[in-house]
């Protein structure tokens, strides 16, 4: 029998839904599941048919991060960060709206993955967390120390960059990092619900998606991934701060 795919892809209308599919890892970032995404974006970005996405994880979790199992030395992390990057890039070129649906964990790789999307839809089993600087690695992953600040402002990020600390789905309202928040098992109906209101839109959102994302780039994404990068692998040699 053939193995599952670890991307679930479904057109539903002119939303187009990309599902996580890992649940028994907490849809952990595989270089599979990755490669998948990359390759979903690539074929979103010509069709001009699909006018909303929304994304989202099986099971009980949005996406627990990068699945560690598979980091065990430093040619892998290297390889792991350059998949963070393509990542990043492959969504946020994506012209239509993103919307992230999110149930249960999104942490590490998880919780940039919802922090590259335009709008953020959870329920309130919902958990926010940068897990990495729990393990002497450096939070601002896959983007997060870009996106962060402009999404909850330059206090919240710190505060979740510095400490790694939970942040549960009322606090996340809050804190601005959550749009919406619903009751559990009803964040994906609510994102199917935005993302058809925006679809009937017409081309209108891609385009204003496009100036957002100018007007917000003073720094360049490509300038902060290249830091994350280099922080990332700095810190995965190392595993814990050095001073002189």
């Amino acid at each position: 029998m053939p193995a599952e795919p670890t991307l679930l892809v479904e057109r539903r209308g002119a939303v187009q839904v990309l599902t996580l599919n890992r649940p028994t890892r907490l849809n952990a970032m595989s270089p599979d599941l990755v490669t998948q995404i990359l390759d979903a974006a690539r074929a979103l970005r010509t069709d001009r048919s699909c006018r909303a996405v929304v994304i989202t994880g099986a099971g009980r979790a949005f996406s627990a991060g990068a699945d560690l199992a598979e980091l065990d030395n430093r040619d892998t992390f290297e390889h792991a960060f350059e998949r963070a990057l393509a990542l990043c890039w492959g969504l946020r070129r994506l012209p239509q709206p993103l919307i992230a649906a999110v149930e249960g964990p999104a942490v590490g790789s998880g919780l940039s993955l919802a922090c590259m999307c335009d709008l953020r839809v959870a329920s309130r089993t919902a958990r926010f967390g940068a897990a990495f600087v729990r393990v002497g690695l450096s939070g601002g992953d896959g983007g997060s120390s870009y996106f962060l600040p402009k999404i909850v402002g330059p206090e919240h990020a710190a505060d979740l960059l510095f400490t790694g600390r939970i942040v549960e789905a009322e606090e996340a309202l809050r804190m601005g990092l959550v749009g919406t928040l619903t009751e559990e098992g009803q964040a994906l109906p609510t994102a199917l619900a935005l993302a058809e209101t925006v679809a009937e839109r017409g081309e209108g959102p891609r385009h204003y998606k496009a100036l957002l994302n100018s007007s917000q780039d003073r720094g360049t994404l490509e300038q902060i991934l290249g830091l994350d990068a280099g922080t990332q692998l700095l810190l995965s040699g190392t595993g814990r701060e050095t001073t002189d």
